[in-house]
């Protein structure tokens, strides 16, 4: 086998292209599969009952297909800190089937880890075609993430910030940030040029009270501040919970039934709950009248978000995951940041939207650990608005969750790879 070509600007710019547009494609791709998959399952509400049998069919996929591709996120953050772990193709094809099949059947899961391996998978592919070396691999890679995030997600800017912080949270390399960027930038594009249109979220928030500290109302950022408390200690419940589902299902000796009887929980649970309210993404309402982000955010006072309804949807998620089924976790800590950011709001008497957004990105910065990513990322959902606020529940949030992840890779080594 020839060795590979040594470090060579022209390749890794020709790389670093063809993994954006790529990617941009791909990210369309899924958008509108998913779309089509989760109207699929809202107007076929018997879809749920073969969910125990879509999770067959993941396990029998992952076991004949997948190899070290199984190991998902956490391979991608290996590789992106040692460039001899290899990431398959593979994986690319295998998220995205696996997640659409989780989807239809009215799994509880998300899309970031999906987008995150799209990503990954197809920068990996492209690092062996073009024989690059250990060190332009990582770099690709990591470009890969930021594209494959930042095209599913239409936030560019929190991707490449996102890419880096999730690999090294301890202490980020902040060299790729460029290259990063550049990748999230032209994969978001080729993504909406494509078709790939995205969630535009509209924060309800009344004319600010005073005092205030300059333009910002006192009220409301000490209420940040609880929310950044709050949502660390979601996001610490929501990883205990998650390892605890997955290391009660792994002690279930065969690994088809495993989602089997993940699958017939969710069943259970939604007929005793009597809603379909805690199913699929949580984006938009499944029925009339159940919670979800645009409502916790759209809503202030009267809404249709519970008490519990943030509780439900970690019991739901920790339940389809941990059982076997594919997808990723952020799109429900963001569905569970929003309600728990609510319910926080009416204890403190600021605005529910507020706090729903700011729970957004904070509980998805405790359990990331990626604090100036979910910082962006807000911004980049909501505006300019949100961003002292958020910024400080994202920077309070992570250290109310301890050394824990969703990604266990990140807790293998805290210091970079030496360059």
């Amino acid at each position: 086998m020839s060795a590979p070509i040594r470090d060579h600007p022209t390749r890794v710019a020709v790389a670093l292209v063809a993994v954006s547009v790529a990617s941009g494609f791909a990210g369309a791709t899924f958008i509108q599969s998913l779309a089509w998959v989760t109207r699929l399952h809202a107007d076929h509400p018997w879809l749920l009952g073969f969910l125990p049998i879509a999770g067959i069919g993941i396990v029998w996929i992952t076991t004949r297909y997948a190899g070290p591709a199984a190991r998902g996120t956490n391979l991608l953050i290996e590789a992106a800190r040692d460039g001899s772990v290899r990431v398959p193709f593979r994986l690319a094809p295998w998220i995205l089937g696996t997640t659409l099949l989780t989807h239809v059947a009215g799994g509880s899961a998300g899309r970031e880890g999906t987008a995150i391996q799209l990503g990954g998978g197809i920068a990996a592919g492209i690092t062996h075609l073009l024989r690059l070396s250990p060190h332009q691999g990582r770099i690709i890679l990591l470009a890969g993430m930021a594209a494959g995030f930042g095209a599913v997600f239409g936030t560019p800017c929190a991707a490449a910030l996102f890419a880096i912080e999730c690999a090294r949270p301890w202490k980020p390399d902040w060299r790729q940030l460029p290259i990063c960027l550049a990748a999230a930038w032209l994969a978001h594009g080729v993504c909406f040029l494509t078709g790939g249109h995205h969630t535009v979220f509209t924060l309800a928030l009344p004319d600010p009270p005073t005092p205030a500290l300059g333009p910002f109302p006192l009220s409301w950022l000490l209420a940040s501040a609880v929310a950044g408390i709050g949502s660390g200690l979601v996001a610490r419940l929501f990883i205990l919970a998650g390892r605890t589902a997955a290391h009660g299902f792994a002690c279930i000796p065969f690994a088809w039934l495993r989602p089997c009887i993940g699958g017939l929980l969710v069943i259970a649970l939604t007929q005793i709950l009597g809603t379909r309210a805690y199913l699929g993404l949580g984006v938009y309402p499944v029925d009339p009248g159940n919670p979800s982000i645009t409502t916790a955010i759209a809503h202030a006072g009267s809404s249709p978000i519970g008490t519990l309804d943030w509780l439900w949807k970690i019991v739901f998620t920790v339940i389809t995951l941990g059982s076997g089924f594919k997808g990723g976790e952020v799109t429900p800590l963001f569905f569970i940041g929003a309600c728990a950011g609510h319910v926080m709001a009416t204890w403190l008497g600021v605005p529910s939207p507020l706090l729903a957004a700011v729970g957004i990105a904070a509980v998805f910065s405790g359990a990331s650990h990626a604090r100036l990513a979910c910082g962006v990322l807000a911004v980049e959902l909501f505006g300019w608005t949100i961003l002292p606020y958020a910024a400080i529940a994202c920077f309070i949030a992570p250290f109310f969750v301890g050394k824990n992840g969703i990604y266990e890779a990140q807790e293998r080594k805290r210091t970079p790879d030496p360059a």
